[in-house]
């Protein structure tokens, strides 16, 4: 878990940051969870068209079990965001925020 502290010069200022630390922390989440469904959706037309999960198709990509070809590109690529995303996201959810 991480922790974020912050320390306040005066307890005017608290109210005032505060406010502005958590709408930034929710906006960044919601920007996250949209381009987490973007990733999914085309995700879910490469698993369709190969009738296979991303997470076996990438286990494949990973150990060389697959051809070059550009759809396995762009589908590792594409899984590879998403990880990216949810770890953020999994960051984000994580972080305790203590005010001083």
């Amino acid at each position: 878990m991480s922790r974020l502290s912050i320390n306040y010069d005066s307890p005017a200022k608290k109210k005032s940051i505060n406010s502005l630390l958590e709408n930034a922390l929710d906006r960044e989440k919601k920007l996250l969870l949209i381009a987490s469904a973007r990733t999914r959706e085309k995700l879910n037309k490469f698993e369709n068209e190969y009738n296979m999960s991303s997470d076996e198709f990438f286990q494949l990509y990973q150990s060389g079990k697959t051809d070059d070809r550009n759809d396995y590109i762009d589908w590792a690529g594409e899984y590879h965001i998403l990880l990216s995303i949810n770890e953020k996201i999994n960051d984000l959810e994580e972080l305790t925020i203590e005010y001083n």
